[in-house]
């Protein structure tokens, strides 16, 4: 596929059924014409769904079946760095919807049929392009599938050095020091190089 696709894309396989509701948070803003980032349910690049933000267009609902796109479903720009997204699947029909942090209610930004995408092998995926290379970051949040928070969207334990001694007990400017103590990690990841 030589079209230009999304810079940063993070997908993960939802397992077969008809009938899915998907939440994500996203923290971070589009900045220049062109960037976006979205959250949606993709079949492939040629067939998906998906809510988005385009700074050039505001927040949408966008469809892609065979690789034909849609983009006509939108609603004005969000300005706020924090912006909760909703999908919602019922077989081959699609709702998109946006809350702001200080919402009650979900804002729904649209609905469409989307009949390749199906109901197998498919992927919830959050992504991000930018314009022209600008570093702008996005940070997802709070995933859940059908109301159940899903692996990535639980914050991760900080790890902890305990029985900390250190190697002398004086020093001067230019002395080489050394330290040790016992690391631990309630997520069992392995200690890095610092």
């Amino acid at each position: 596929d030589s079209r230009n696709q999304p810079e940063t894309l993070i997908s993960f396989p939802i397992p077969d059924g008809t009938n899915y509701e998907a939440t994500v948070k996203l923290v971070g803003n589009t900045k220049a014409t062109y960037e976006e980032t979205g959250f949606g349910i993709l079949k492939d690049y040629d067939n998906f769904v998906g809510v988005q933000k385009k700074n050039h267009l505001g927040t949408l609902l966008v469809t892609e079946s065979n690789a034909k796109g849609s983009e006509a479903i939108r609603t004005g720009k969000i300005a706020d760095n924090e912006v909760y997204f909703k999908i919602v699947k019922r077989d081959n029909h699609f709702e998109g919807y946006y809350k702001r942090l200080t919402d009650a209610d979900w804002t729904k930004i649209g609905e469409t049929d989307n009949n390749t995408v199906g109901n197998s092998d498919l992927r919830l995926t959050m992504w991000a392009a930018s314009g022209n290379g600008n570093g702008n970051v996005y940070r997802w949040e709070d995933l859940t599938i059908n109301g159940e928070p899903q692996v990535f969207a639980y914050e991760n334990e900080a790890p902890s050095a305990q029985n900390v001694t250190l190697g002398a007990s004086e020093a001067a400017v230019g002395d080489t020091l050394s330290v040790s103590y016992d690391f631990s990690d309630p997520n069992g990841d392995k200690e890095g190089a610092t």
